[in-house]
């Protein structure tokens, strides 16, 4: 089921947007005479024209803890003192030596000038400059970037340092992470969507690997009309066709 942020693809990597009005969903079940809606199997008859191996994964840090103004729907998370450093920790699991793309945003309460040390898998990286507060009524200043980076192993540590003034602090919105690994059956399930095979006319043939019998292919797309892909298994890969 799908849960309260929702995530879209924009400029080469999905993008996430907060519910404003909460931070859990609920889905409630009722029985009744109304026929059952069942999961039919999908063939793909066309012949393929783009092939798949990977996808782009995402994973987001946000925490909903402080409001600047104790009003309206903008939260931030970890706060930073003067000279303060704290490391976010990301497990890139089934991670491709790639680019991965990491987006930050954070925020400063100072009317001088500030920023954030970064440093992403162990390079630092170009700092995080905030200008500072201007006018009576602005409560902080926020500031975004992208940052991108080779993945070369699963853990990644992102360490942001504050550097401002002592009686101001910094704030952490989001560190959102993009980044491409294998379709690979390594849980008990796996959501993927590969935006590289996205096109007119596409058909695209996934690979999947680490698999067997057990496991099960559905494109939910239109979450209220899931459809069984049919598959064809290879050992321990298999393989299914979609348009």
């Amino acid at each position: 089921a799908k849960g309260v942020v929702k995530w879209k693809y924009q400029d080469n990597r999905f993008v996430h947007i907060n519910n404003t009005y909460s931070t859990q969903g609920y889905y409630f079940l009722t029985s009744n005479s109304n026929p059952r809606k069942l999961i039919t199997e999908k063939i793909e008859t066309e012949a393929p024209n783009t092939y798949s191996m990977s996808f782009t994964d995402y994973q987001l840090h946000e925490q909903e803890l402080y409001n600047f103004v104790k009003s309206g729907k903008e939260f931030f998370g970890e706060t930073f003192s003067n000279n303060s450093q704290q490391t976010f920790s990301f497990n890139l699991s089934g991670y491709l030596i790639e680019n991965a793309i990491v987006d930050l945003e954070v925020a400063s309460n100072s009317t001088l000038s500030t920023n954030f040390e970064v440093s992403i898998a162990g390079t630092k990286q170009s700092n995080l400059n905030i200008p500072g507060m201007t006018g009576n009524y602005q409560k902080a200043s926020v500031i975004s970037s992208q940052y991108s980076f080779v993945t070369s192993s699963v853990k990644n540590d992102i360490q942001l340092g504050y550097k401002g003034t002592q009686s101001t602090n910094g704030y952490l919105n989001y560190i959102r992470v993009n980044y491409r690994r294998r379709i690979e059956c390594v849980s008990p399930f796996l959501a993927f969507r590969d935006p590289n095979s996205v096109g007119d006319g596409n058909v695209t043939r996934f690979t999947v690997a680490a698999a067997n019998n057990k496991w099960k292919v559905w494109d939910v797309s239109d979450a209220e009309n899931v459809v069984s892909m049919s598959t064809e298994l290879s050992g321990s890969v298999f393989y299914f066709t979609a348009k």
